[in-house]
This record gives C-alpha cells, structure tokens and sequence, in this order.
C-alpha cells in the first residue's frame, strides 16, 4: 500500500510505540504518525513549518526505547525525546563540548535503565543518563573504539552492545564492561571497505553484519563472509531486514 506523506518529503527513518503507530521521519522537516491498520495519519500543524520547533528540517534516526520512549536525531546537535502519548517532543541538546563542529547523532541503543547510548558521525560514542541529565563522551583516542564515526549499534540478548563505525566494528560485552573490543572485518572479494552499517540476529549466537566489505556471520567468537553477490560481483550491504516470517531482505549499494 503507497501512504503519501503529509509533509511531501522522502522518509529517512521509521520506528513504532507501544501502540504499534509507526512513527515517521522526513527530509524536509519534522515527524509524523501513522495507525497501520487504519492507515490514519497524525501530525501536529506546528511542524509544518519546522524551523518553529525543530533546528533542522531533517529527522535522520528514530529509536523506540526499552521504556517506550522514542528519541529522534536531526541535522543537529539535538535529539529529541517523545512518548506513545504525545506527539509532540522534547529537545534535549548534546553539549558543544561532547562534539566536534558541525555534528550530529547517527543512532541510539539502550545499554541499560535511564542509560542511551548515542552514536554521532564524527564525535565517536555519547553516553547519556536520561534520569540525571549527564553526558559521557567515548572516542577512539582514550578507547578502543573502532573509530568516531558511528553507522549503527545493536544490543544482542545477551545485552552485549555492538558499535558498527567507518573503520570496522566494537565490542561492548557485559563480562568486561569496561573494555571496547575493535573487530577488523577482513577483505572480501578484493573490497578492503571497513565500513560496517547493520547488524541483524539470525538466531540467538549468530548475528549478520553489513558491510562495505560485503555480509559477515558472526558466531562462536569469529567473522565468516556469508556470500551475497550480484552479477557475480561483491556490492556493499548497506542494510538487513527479517521479516516476521523469517526472510531476509539485503539492501546493497547496487539495489
């Protein structure tokens, strides 16, 4: 079914509340709801005009919480917090000095209660306690990040946080909390790309990792390349998704 956007703009992001509306984001400005089932859309007038409310005019990440709360990123150095209840949102600003000029959040992960963990295309990892307020800045340089832009973090059920970057990948596990283990993704097919941009649990041991370098399985502590070409060539895998009867639909930088 095509649903036409009440801001006229292209989605960049999509995420649902505990009342399993989707909430959307557009290019161009703002956010709206949608009900699936009865394909009723909602969004507050105010946004229309978004320079009255938001920053920017793009919402690039949307999250849904352990709480239920959703967090949306923007061209800024703003996230916004809202709820099931309410469509409107509240800002809560990252400080200048936990970023570099000109940054942004890229995503979000719960690591634990009132604990969000916040990716940013240049500033590396941002802890954020959402109870006090604090903010905890994590860079490659006083850490083992991987490196300080950051594409995407996923918590497996083990709680173990994975930090997909521009320079392979991180490992946050719950035996040793204080340490980040950097992860190499080896060359595949000649493509020496290290970016990492998705990951997807297979089963409870095995995760899938999209990669510049092609798609990786991680299980038993090691990388194996899962094979996913086209025409015989290696593409970039740029995004995973599993559908609820278990297929798996690979996003590449070819289709």
């Amino acid at each position: 079914t095509r649903i036409n956007s009440p801001l006229r703009s292209t989605i960049t992001d999509i995420s649902y509340d505990q009342y399993q509306l989707i909430w959307a984001g557009p290019q161009g400005g703002g956010f709206f709801k949608l009900d699936p089932k009865s394909l009723q859309i909602w969004y507050d007038p105010e946004y229309i005009n978004p320079y009255k409310k938001l920053p920017h005019v793009t919402v690039s990440s949307i999250y849904t919480d352990t709480e239920l709360n959703v967090w949306l990123a923007s061209w800024d150095p703003t996230i916004y917090k809202g709820s099931a209840g309410d469509l409107l949102t509240k800002p809560v600003v990252i400080p200048q000095k936990q970023l570099d000029e000109a940054d942004e959040a890229t995503c979000f992960v719960n690591q634990g209660p009132h604990t969000l963990w916040v990716g940013t295309k240049k500033s590396g990892l941002l802890i954020y306690d959402t109870k006090s307020g604090k903010w905890t800045s994590v860079k490659n340089t006083d850490s083992d990040l991987a490196s300080n832009t950051i594409h995407c973090l996923y918590k497996d059920p083990l709680n173990n946080i994975w930090i997909g970057t521009s320079e392979g990948m991180s490992l946050y596990t719950q035996a040793d909390k204080s340490i980040l283990t950097p992860i190499k993704l080896p060359a595949n097919s000649g493509r020496k790309n290290g970016q990492v941009y998705d990951f997807l649990p297979i089963s409870d041991s095995q995760i899938w990792i999209a990669s510049g370098n092609g798609l990786f399985e991680w299980s038993n502590n090691s990388l194996k390349v899962v094979p996913a070409k086209w025409n015989q060539k290696q593409p970039a895998i740029t995004a995973l998704y599993k559908s609820v009867n278990g297929i798996v639909y690979i996003g590449t930088d070819i289709s």
